[in-house]
């Protein structure tokens, strides 16, 4: 009788026991990759640090190899052709060639030289000044690697006019941000008269994105990113 009892306590606990192995093998993983990319990153930073060039464009700092400088000129020439390039100019203060794109969101310069190497470098998401670290959007056409700048640097303007509590609880990178983000680089394709079909999908995307909210899937961005550039 008491055997017949436990039997499914027994279960219950073996598939609780389960779970949690399950679950621990999925954060290993995750640990082991998050891990991996941060070594590959620091890595390549080291490399860049080394045997990197710089140059600058309009008050911009570009660090890269000498064919990642020469595609970010083009992409910033062309938006200096453009109502928004003082936007861009002023909130985007580094632009550095990575393995993974990301933006660092910042209003401050550095108080030395020193300083400002080291924050170039460092692999964090917060900086005293701007810093926008381009993965693979760089080796495509001109004209879309300037979207994405422009994207990238309108989630500074974001922060910059976030409130104190906004700054804590980062809604420039919501979904509604990115939403903002992205309507932006809508305005600055356009203006540079990117190629009408592609304009349309890519339109009809950020309709799509709206709507989904913050349940928009990171796989259809990267089928979206990957048809457009």
């Amino acid at each position: 009788m008491l055997s017949s009892r436990l039997i499914p306590l027994f279960r219950i606990f073996a598939d609780l026991v389960a779970v949690v192995i399950a679950t621990l093998k999925h954060v290993i993983v995750l640990i082991v990759v998050l891990a991996r990319v941060l070594v590959e990153e620091i890595t390549f930073k080291v490399q860049l640090l080394l045997h990197g060039e710089q140059q600058r464009y309009k008050g911009i700092k570009i660090i890269g190899d000498r064919h990642f400088i020469s595609a970010t000129e083009r992409a910033l020439n062309r938006l200096e052709g453009t109502v928004h390039f003082e936007t861009i100019r002023s909130n985007l203060r580094v632009i550095r060639q990575g393995r993974h794109s990301a933006i660092r969101v910042g209003v401050k310069r550095p108080a030395s030289k020193i300083m400002s190497k080291m924050w170039d470098y460092l692999p964090i998401w917060y900086a005293p000044r701007p810093i926008y670290t381009v993965g693979r959007w760089w080796d495509s056409s001109s004209v879309w690697y300037a979207s994405c700048i422009a994207h990238q640097a309108y989630h500074n303007v974001l922060f910059v006019n976030a409130g104190l509590r906004d700054r804590l609880f980062p809604t420039w990178f919501s979904p509604n941000g990115e939403e903002k983000c992205y309507k932006f680089q809508l305005q600055v394709l356009e203006d540079l008269g990117f190629e009408q079909e592609r304009l349309e999908f890519f339109r009809e995307w950020i309709q799509r994105l709206v709507s989904q909210s913050s349940a928009w899937r990171y796989i259809d961005f990267m089928k979206t990113m990957t048809r457009l550039h």
